[in-house]
């Protein structure tokens, strides 16, 4: 999907919803996007030198040094540690929750679990659920539904040389929190329906050529099996043809045999 600061962002299947009357494959992003190695310790090289409970994600090196972190919306999904330190915080599921909702037609894939291979109708994008759960992409689908929720915060720490930063608490401080948010109206899903039955169409197209294809050939070859003089009188008019066409190289007199032209000497008085 889109990656922060050159991390991926996982989406793991929720569940089956319909939206403006089509149904679709509802994708959300976890707690694991934001681990900073406590739930899977593959994830602590994102910690950036410096790792930071369950809930945030250190970009600092992306945006020159500065102490900025991300997170979802009221530090939703994160530590008990953040809301203790800053007032007013209510994280909610359905105002919070970053999701994307798929039309399920256009959407193909696998799962691997502990290396086997299972085909699966819910693989749309790069998702990981644990180190042994992996559904990749082969084909994506038609977005519904998008709801795409960021909070940007802000490292505070003790500075002795700063009067207005000594003394402070350590704590993340929320600066902004933005929706990207995006629904397809009934019309809209009306005039995907075609789209949507493409795929199926190609094929179709695809196998009906293969087949007229393959008939022909099996025509032909049946119409010479049980024909072979009528071949042959073909075969034999198409060798008349040729010969007759043929120019006639005797009539050159710089070309003997198909071989090279022969020198010629001119003389100048």
């Amino acid at each position: 999907m889109t990656t922060w600061c050159f991390r991926s962002i996982a989406l793991d299947y929720c569940d089956d919803v319909e939206v403006s009357g089509a149904r679709g494959y509802r994708y959300k992003a976890g707690a694991s996007i934001l681990d900073n190695g406590t739930l899977d310790p593959s994830t602590a090289c994102f910690c950036g030198g410096r790792c930071s409970p369950v809930g945030v994600l250190n970009v600092s090196s992306c945006r020159f040094g500065s102490p900025a972190f991300v997170s979802y919306p009221h530090f939703y999904l994160g530590d008990q540690y953040y809301l203790q330190q800053v007032e007013g915080l209510s994280p909610d599921k359905d105002r919070h929750e970053f999701y994307v909702t798929l039309e399920p037609s256009a959407v193909k894939g696998y799962i691997s679990v502990d290396g086997r291979i299972y085909s699966s109708p819910m693989a749309s994008l790069v998702l990981t659920d644990s180190s042994l759960l992996t559904v990749n992409i082969q084909t994506s689908g038609i977005p519904l539904d998008v709801a795409a929720r960021v909070q940007v915060n802000i490292l505070l720490e003790d500075r002795p040389n700063v009067a207005l930063y000594e003394g402070i608490p350590t704590l993340y401080m929320p600066v902004i929190w933005f929706e990207a948010r995006g629904t397809v109206t009934a019309d809209e899903v009306s005039s995907l329906a075609p789209l949507a039955a493409l795929p199926t169409f190609v094929l179709a197209c695809s196998l009906t050529i293969l087949a007229l294809g393959a008939l022909l050939v099996a025509g032909v070859a049946m119409y010479c099996w049980f024909h072979p003089e009528t071949s042959a009188h073909f075969l034999e008019r198409r060798c008349r043809k040729r010969t007759a066409t043929k120019p006639d190289q005797s009539l050159s007199p710089l070309v003997k045999d198909n071989k090279k032209p022969e020198s010629i000497v001119l003389k100048v008085k």
